[in-house]
């Protein structure tokens, strides 16, 4: 059997120094990406261009943005802000699924 692209991130970032980033799913109106960050492990600091919803499906992480920084566990979900400098950083082995809305 096949493994599940999120379960390939997972056994990546067990190992990886920066983040693992694998695309889940894309259409023409939406792309949804699997990130895997390691303790430790930041995703710099960056923009998105479209509407952006994050869920935490594994671990810890703090997402910062404009210098306010908000703990996300398991199960949690974020709308990141177009337009918006923001961070994430890794506070335990994790794994998080971005849905962005292309148009």
């Amino acid at each position: 059997m096949k493994t599940s692209i999120t379960k390939s991130i997972w056994q990546e970032l067990q190992t990886a120094d920066k983040p693992v980033v694998k695309v889940l799913h894309k259409t023409d109106k939406t792309k949804i990406v699997g990130v895997g960050l390691k303790k430790g492990v930041m995703l710099a600091e960056h923009l998105t261009k479209v509407p952006t919803k994050m869920i935490v499906i594994e671990g810890q992480i703090q997402y910062s943005q404009k210098g306010e920084e908000t703990i996300l566990s398991k199960l949690d979900e974020w709308d990141i802000p177009v337009e918006v400098l923001h961070e994430v950083l890794g506070l335990e082995n994790s794994l998080f699924v971005l849905m962005m809305e292309l148009g």
